[in-house]
């Protein structure tokens, strides 16, 4: 099972924060799913990209040849908001 984030910035330059307050939700996302996953017995590594979500999912389970994308994204008051996915490889 591999877990990635993205911080759904195209161009940082048009964000209201900064691309690094992105990247923390980010990583904070793909540790939350790493910790629930493993604390089930689930073999899983994580990632955190940059870039677009859609485009950044696709590419990521291209490259892990994924058979499988399962999506959800989560925001708490006052932090960027974080999308993740799980990809499951054959």
């Amino acid at each position: 099972m591999s877990v990635v984030s993205l911080d759904g910035l195209d161009v940082e330059a048009l964000s209201r924060l900064p691309r690094s307050e992105y990247r923390e939700a980010a990583e904070q996302a793909v540790q939350g799913f790493l910790e629930r996953l493993r604390a089930a017995g689930v073999q899983a590594e994580g990632d955190v990209r940059s870039g677009p979500v859609i485009r950044g999912v696709l590419l990521y389970a291209e490259e892990k040849d994924a058979d499988l994308i399962v999506c959800g994204a989560s925001t708490k008051a006052g932090s960027p908001a974080a999308c993740s996915a799980a990809c499951r490889c054959s």
